[in-house]
């Protein structure tokens, strides 16, 4: 559990990264929002705050790899983004903040 931060309250699984959802905030969310654009869902903007444009790419994501497209980030959500995205690195898609 090494991403855990105490302060986000308990992660959403084994993972270690807490649940995301509309109206999110913080460094999670922008974590989340890195990992997307890698792999080409775009969020548009790397600002840290889950609105509109990161719940579309969540789903986009969700949709692409059989999740349930609940918006949400959850654990199955955050262990299939982090098993892609993992070592990718600089990508086409990937936009710095």
């Amino acid at each position: 559990m090494g991403h855990f931060d105490k302060r986000y309250g308990r992660p959403a699984c084994s993972a270690g990264y807490p649940l995301l959802q509309n109206g999110s905030r913080g460094i999670y969310v922008f974590v989340l929002q890195v990992a997307l654009n890698a792999l080409g869902y775009t969020t548009y903007t790397l600002d840290g705050a889950f609105g509109p444009n990161t719940q579309n790419a969540v789903v986009a994501f969700q949709r692409e790899n059989s999740l349930s497209t609940d918006g949400v980030v959850g654990c199955a959500t955050w262990t299939r983004l982090v098993n892609e995205a993992v070592g990718i690195g600089r990508t086409p898609t990937v936009i710095d903040p």
